[in-house]
């Protein structure tokens, strides 16, 4: 399902409703933009999986949708089918990001805060997860000026502009030079001014301040934009070629905003206006007219005629489809 605010301050969605997501009781899926059950007025929203969460003009966050994993921040697992439900405590946001089973938000002071599946190190194995239902502070102190939930790695840019990441770290997503997982944010190795993150399935992304992509991840797809016969390292118990710290997206264009998909794919808006993409396309995901395997290095997207600058953001994809 989708998601959006539209200039009047108020949210439509559309797509797949059998479990509430669009904030509609009724249940009926939407195969075009519907307005969503509530009379307040917004200023950002996130969707994850099968839910959906917004910040209101006076900075409280409120979800709607499953809350099997307390990803609606309620301090319960009721579900809200019917319309949103302000989340627990007093915090208010000037952001959300959202991303399967899990809701960050970015308090006005730049504090970070999550909730739903949260990715934990547990002794004995690479990963594990664990139930939070409210809002959680993230550990460190931190201030960030922007945030990003990814499948199962969380990141964003601090108000110094440096990048951190954290949660999962099988494949490498957290950027520190290692495979372990870490409840806390880590700085992503490089020195690099990163002016955004983006988290995706199996990668991370960043722009820094010269333009430059960077991606660090599982690169086997081409989702890092570089050969993996590039990559030296392996990660996780697959044997993926990856990266463990950020390596430069091949070619030398510069962008101005990124995106990475939950179907091992990026794509990034280029000072010139156009969109390139990398990494999977079997479904068709790149945009390039080609349904292959795998792209190494950024490809120009086919726009319409006339068309020449879009800006796109990827909803979450049930784990299930991956």
């Amino acid at each position: 399902h989708t998601c959006a605010l539209a200039l009047d301050d108020r949210i439509y969605c559309w797509g797949d409703n059998l479990r509430g997501a669009l904030g509609d009781p009724t249940l009926r899926s939407a195969a075009t933009p519907a307005p969503i059950a509530s009379a307040s007025f917004f200023l950002d929203v996130a969707v994850g999986s099968e839910h959906s969460c917004a910040v209101r003009l006076d900075g409280v966050a409120a979800c709607w949708g499953v809350n099997d994993w307390g990803q609606l921040g309620v301090g319960s697992g009721a579900a809200s089918i019917g319309a949103p439900v302000a989340i627990g405590g007093t915090t208010r946001y000037a952001a959300i990001t959202a991303s399967g089973d899990r809701t960050c938000g970015r308090a006005l002071d730049g504090a970070a805060f999550c909730w739903g599946r949260s990715w934990v190190g547990i002794a004995g194995t690479a990963n594990g997860f664990r139930t939070q239902s409210t809002p959680l502070r993230v550990p460190g102190m931190l201030a960030f000026r922007s945030l990003e939930a990814g499948a199962s790695t969380t990141c964003g840019v601090s108000l110094d502009d440096q990048a951190y990441c954290w949660e999962a770290n099988f494949l490498g997503t957290i950027g520190d030079g290692t495979a372990a997982p870490s409840q806390s944010p880590q700085p992503v190795i490089g020195g690099r001014v990163l002016l955004s993150v983006r988290s995706g399935a199996v990668q991370t992304c960043g722009i820094d301040d010269s333009g430059y992509a960077f991606c660090w991840g599982a690169g086997s797809r081409g989702e890092l934009g570089t050969s993996p016969t590039l990559l030296h390292t392996r990660c996780g118990e697959s044997e993926l070629p990856c990266a463990r710290v950020p390596v430069r997206v091949s070619g030398w264009r510069q962008f101005s905003a990124i995106a990475t998909g939950q179907g091992n794919h990026s794509c990034a808006l280029s000072l010139a206006g156009n969109v390139y993409c990398w990494g999977a396309g079997d479904m068709g995901q790149r945009g390039d007219g080609r349904a292959s395997f795998a792209e190494w290095s950024p490809v120009k997207v086919g726009m319409p005629q006339g068309v020449t600058a879009v800006v796109t953001e990827n909803t979450a994809v049930p784990p299930s489809n991956r």
